[in-house]
């Protein structure tokens, strides 16, 4: 999808087609240092210094990792309903929304591909239903644990801009700027998508050499 961007701005220019973590840091970071991060399905992150990657965690995907992720948001709350521990009134709704038996569920996680897409189906729930304490709970801690877990091992990340790339940042940003603030960190920018941004970054860097 970038590199089809780039051949719209650039068509004559050479075209280098970077990780999804380079393009995040270019769009939301640009030539200034910094924290990366990707919340979408999957999670990632790095450590940026204006220029390159630096550092990086591995995200080791929604069985291992990927916290705060919509695979594990997702994960969480399929969970919860199928073990009944969801309050009541959410319990009804999710039922009602999503009319699946137990055996479908476990199907589908267990034995179809891509199961950590399905999972992040569910996120639209937990934005429909953020007011509810037990959604912003599951939400917040997801974040939480994605900062512990990876924003935490980065050398003076206390100090650093973290930014968000993805849909799960962007419609939760509000969730996501109360951990960063009870953790006394630095909220940086938060895009649901890179793409214009990134646009804007080559743009400059291009008419600046």
């Amino acid at each position: 999808m970038i590199k089809k961007a780039l051949d719209v701005f650039f068509p004559e220019a050479q075209k280098e087609v970077h990780s999804d973590l380079l393009a995040a840091a270019h769009a939301t970071l640009g030539n200034k240092s910094g924290i990366a991060c990707i919340l979408g399905t999957g999670s990632n992150s790095c450590l940026y210094d204006g220029k390159t990657i630096t550092a990086h965690v591995p995200p080791l995907g929604f069985i291992l990792g990927d916290e705060g992720s919509g695979a594990v948001l997702g994960r969480q709350l399929v969970g919860d309903f199928l073990k009944k521990t969801m309050p009541a009134e959410l319990q009804h709704l999710f039922q009602q929304k999503y009319p699946l038996e137990y055996a479908d569920f476990l199907n589908r996680v267990y034995r179809h591909e891509k199961p950590n897409q399905f999972l992040a189906g569910f996120v639209p729930f937990l934005s429909e239903n953020i007011q509810n304490e037990y959604c912003q709970n599951l939400v917040e801690n997801a974040f939480d644990s994605f900062i512990l877990r990876n924003v935490a091992q980065y050398e003076n990340y206390e100090n650093q801009p973290i930014c968000f790339v993805g849909s799960v940042a962007f419609y939760f940003q509000k969730q996501l700027k109360n951990v960063l603030l009870r953790r006394n960190l630095v909220p940086g920018i938060i895009l649901k998508e890179p793409l214009l941004k990134l646009m804007e970054f080559h743009l400059q860097n291009n008419n600046h050499e």
